[in-house]
């Protein structure tokens, strides 16, 4: 997992933002292959940092849950499971219509036992239609022994964050995948620079509660 920080000041509005990963997400996959790279704002184990209430209707209460901003691919890579329907692609994009995936627990609390593939939530305030094109597995945010937190993606080419988090599955050496990624992040901006690089076993090992265990 590797940082990587757009300033605001350059890269004003989404259509930038998402310009950029989606470019970057592209040179990378062509040089470690498809599925072993993605974007995300933030990885498991790191925090629950960005809340919204999601509701099946606008006049609901609605129901708090984590949200997360990330890139077609996102789930092969960190091996998450796509439970019903489909994760995001390439055609979930700034020109289609919101769409959105919800963890398995966010899909019991919104509908139950009903299909949540099809439906549609309302996202925010003021409220913002979405469909809900798939339910994934849940993770855990802040710690391996946490309940079950609800959970929504949003993609990163609709909604994507300055502040992103390069993922990347291991398919050669280390220092060949992060090389890759620094090479590709100069290529397209040479003054960001690709920070706090770490392994998810090293993520593991700090996260709360483990230590102590």
């Amino acid at each position: 997992a590797m940082q990587v920080a757009l300033p605001a000041a350059r890269y004003p509005g989404e259509d930038r933002v998402a310009s950029f990963y989606s470019a970057l997400q592209s040179a990378l996959e062509e040089r470690l292959g498809q599925h072993a790279i993605a974007i995300v704002d933030e990885i498991p184990l790191t925090g629950d940092r960005g809340r919204g209430l999601v509701r099946t209707q606008p006049t609901d209460e609605g129901r708090e849950a984590v949200v997360r901003s990330v890139s077609p691919g996102y789930f092969e890579v960190m091996g998450i499971p796509t439970i019903a329907g489909r994760s995001f692609d390439r055609t979930d994009d700034a020109a289609a219509p919101r769409r959105v995936l919800v963890s398995r627990s966010l899909a019991e609390r919104l509908f139950e036992s009903e299909q949540p593939v099809g439906r549609r939530v309302f996202v925010g305030r003021p409220a913002r239609e979405a469909e809900v094109v798939g339910v994934v597995g849940d993770v855990k945010h802040r710690a391996l022994d946490e309940p079950d937190l609800p959970t929504m993606y949003v993609s990163a080419m609709q909604a994507p964050s300055n502040s992103s988090i390069v993922v990347a599955r291991r398919t050669r050496p280390d220092a060949d995948v992060i090389a890759a990624v620094r090479e590709e992040v100069a290529r397209l901006d040479r003054d960001l620079p690709v920070y706090n690089v770490r392994s998810m076993e090293d993520v593991v090992a700090v996260s709360p509660g483990v230590p102590a265990r």
